[in-house]
């Protein structure tokens, strides 16, 4: 068996439905020792969301959840009792990561963000993800993917033509942990990530940047291969062949 990149590192995520438990997923497909905190009785969103073999509701059989939940271990955990922070401690006590994506301010509610877990933790290393970050007018906000990407951007360039637009660093900072022993803070905001993921045109080749208000380009039906264009009033990506329009 190949041993994956993060043998004998252990995280403990608090997270809910898609972004920090597909990522605690993939840390376990790297070799790492994830164990995964659920609320009593409700547990995971995502165990609500099918599909189900044969279409029979079952949150244990739910096919959203086992893919982003596979191969981690799990432990019931009402984070409000002190029994349940109790357990929680000694988790934390002997883990490298702790991964979550609930909002800021639950976060800050339980003191489980990293300032108030940096003293008693001094080598956890905290992946917290958010729709908007951890700072701003939008950071205690609930999110999902379709107001991440109709914010960032990512939207506007996806469905078809006429309709409306549809959806479309832990690893350094165990190694760093590794070499100092030292942990950190590692934010991710979702929604500069559509950001990011918009602007990538700038450096590709067969595109000409310009800034171009008021015209959003051409959207292809959810499949185009290449770039997306951006919202009205900001950077706008042509291909090249022609002058820009307007």
């Amino acid at each position: 068996m190949i041993e994956g990149a993060l043998p004998g590192v252990r995280v403990v995520e608090w997270g809910n439905f898609i972004s920090a438990p597909f990522c605690g997923k993939v840390l376990t497909e790297l070799g790492a020792d994830v164990i995964k905190l659920e609320a009593p009785i409700s547990g995971d969103d995502s165990r609500r969301h099918g599909p189900y073999p044969g279409g029979v509701a079952d949150q244990e059989r739910s096919g959203l959840f086992l893919l982003a939940n596979i191969n981690k271990r799990g432990v019931s955990l009402d984070l409000r009792s002190q029994k349940g922070r109790e357990v929680l401690d000694r988790l934390l006590e002997g883990a490298d990561v702790f991964l979550l994506n609930q909002r800021p301010d639950v976060v800050q509610q339980l003191a489980l963000d990293y300032e108030s877990l940096r003293p008693r933790f001094p080598h956890l290393i905290a992946t917290v993800i958010t729709p908007y970050g951890l700072t701003g007018p939008y950071k205690d906000y609930r999110g999902c993917d379709l107001t991440v990407n109709a914010l960032s951007g990512l939207s506007f360039g996806t469905g078809y033509p006429n309709r409306e637009p549809l959806t479309t660093p832990l690893y350094q900072g165990v190694g760093r942990q590794q070499r100092c022993g030292a942990g950190q803070l590692l934010p991710g905001c979702i929604a500069k990530v559509g950001t990011g993921l918009s602007g990538v045109a700038a450096g590709s080749p067969g595109y000409h940047l310009c800034v171009h208000a008021g015209d959003g380009g051409n959207r292809t039906p959810s499949r185009r291969s290449g770039l997306r264009p951006h919202h009205p009033g900001i950077i706008r990506f042509h291909e090249l062949g022609g002058l820009p329009r307007g």
